[in-house]
């Protein structure tokens, strides 16, 4: 499995702003299922404890160059820590202030790059296939 994108400005406000702080306020994690066409957070949805929610995205409010391969039919889910991903997010946010803040020039576009890949377990050399 491989997924790389680019998270827009844009999609950093709108997790920053409107979503990520909602869903951490219901509880701790969250399932991310990306597909080729939409990105889900899924809350609460598997063990069925208290309010469940479900965000739903085009790609191409969050991310831009949206590239990844899986061998599931492109669909990948992973569990999140919301309180750490808006607080990197929040990190973003002051450093894009704090560099235009100095008068420093800054790109006309600020992208994130996110990539994640598939690891090999501890003392291995294969890696896990589900």
């Amino acid at each position: 499995m491989k997924f790389k994108a680019f998270l827009t400005d844009n999609g950093i406000r709108l997790l920053e702003k409107r979503f990520l702080p909602a869903l951490d306020k219901m509880g701790k994690i969250c399932h991310l299922y990306l597909t080729r066409d939409h990105a889900f957070f899924l809350h609460n949805l598997l063990n069925g404890d208290g309010i469940q929610s479900i965000a739903q995205f085009q790609k191409e409010a969050l991310f831009d160059d949206y590239r990844y391969s899986t061998q599931n039919d492109d669909r990948v889910a992973f569990a999140v820590d919301l309180s750490l991903l808006h607080r990197a997010l929040r990190s973003v946010v002051t450093i894009y202030a704090e560099f235009s803040s100095d008068g420093a020039v800054v790109p006309t576009s600020n992208r994130l790059l996110i990539k994640l890949v598939k690891k090999l377990p501890p003392h291995s050399q294969q890696p896990i296939d589900k």
